[in-house]
């Protein structure tokens, strides 16, 4: 297997562990590794779609990790809010 396959590859790994644990709010680390994996891989072979995948995984893994987070600190403070009144 070829180095620029196996950047690509793991960056398609992170991208799908990324998109399912951005769900719990985790993503970001494994969202940042795809698409830095997933450049890599594209700058050797343009047309590569695995890294293609792995980088749109990993954004998507990113944006859910972040809107996971917000909704978490709105319920958090929601639920404050309406103990102390």
């Amino acid at each position: 297997m070829e180095e620029r396959n196996v950047k690509a590859l793991l960056s398609q790994i992170f991208g799908i562990v990324s998109a399912v644990t951005g769900l719990c709010g985790g993503g970001l680390p494994f969202g940042v590794a795809a698409i830095i994996l997933g450049s890599l891989a594209k700058k050797t072979d343009p047309e590569n779609g695995q890294a293609k995948l792995g980088t749109i995984l990993g954004i998507v893994g990113i944006v859910l990790s972040v809107i996971v987070t917000i909704i978490a600190i709105v319920v958090r403070v929601g639920a404050v809010i309406a103990a102390n009144s």
